[in-house]
């Protein structure tokens, strides 16, 4: 078996060495924090990602208030459905108001 070189600690081979300076416009900058905030990224990691060719996705983010809203909803319809699967029965009065909350839920987080 040929010999190799002995492999380098990872920490080494990592370390970053290089610094590159980069001046933005005001509304440069603002533009580079609000899509670095939006992909929950830093804005260095999000530059890095950027030049490496990654795409990266939104992050969305909600209040605590707002993911219990959606799991009370949801166990709310779930018992709906189950009540109609067992007496073939829809308390539409019931429907509706699950439904009217629903599509509050959905207005308040289309518009964030």
């Amino acid at each position: 078996m040929a010999e190799t070189e002995p492999r380098k600690p990872r920490s080494e081979n990592r370390r970053r060495t290089l610094k590159v300076e980069v001046r933005f416009s005001p509304d440069e900058h603002a533009h580079l924090l609000d899509q670095a905030r939006i992909a929950n990224k830093s804005p260095t990691t999000f530059m890095r990602s950027a030049v490496a060719g990654i795409r990266l996705k939104a992050v969305m983010r909600y209040p605590d208030d707002v993911f219990r809203a959606i799991i009370g909803l949801s166990r709310n319809f779930n018992q709906l459905v189950k009540k109609l699967h067992a007496t073939s029965q829809l308390d539409l009065p019931e429907a509706r108001e699950l439904t009217a909350k629903l599509e509050a839920l959905l207005q308040c987080l289309y518009s964030r």
